[in-house]
């Protein structure tokens, strides 16, 4: 595979989320007033929980074998090992800073994600 092939295969993904985008901006936009308030509410749902995950999976699923997703083993044992660290560290820091007890959840869930 030469570079612009590469280039290509890496491009493709991301002008068919830029594309989604820019359909559902147009979408919002007050003056075209094809979608209400609740309307622009439920179609967000909708993308954020059902066609974004769907478009990554599909180019993910397209791309890998069998013994590709046994050679990344690693990936989701590190993310694992990232929300474990995370959550201990930020329950360290709610002790030490003595959090709003309101906010416990918040801080331990933000330095578990690496936020």
């Amino acid at each position: 595979m030469n570079i612009q092939e590469l280039f290509l295969l890496a491009l493709m993904p991301v002008l068919k989320t830029l594309l989604i985008a820019v359909v559902g901006l147009y979408l919002a936009l007050d003056h075209v007033s094809i979608l209400t308030a609740e309307g622009r509410h439920h179609l967000n749902n909708l993308v954020f929980y059902v066609f974004f995950p769907s478009l990554c999976a599909s180019g993910l699923i397209s791309s890998s074998t069998e013994t590709g997703l046994f050679s990344l083993w690693f990936v989701p044992v590190s993310i694992l090992i990232t929300f474990l660290v995370g959550s201990a560290l930020g329950w360290i820091l709610v002790k030490i800073t003595r959090t709003p007890q309101h906010l416990h959840g918040l801080v331990i869930g933000c330095c578990a994600g690496g936020r």
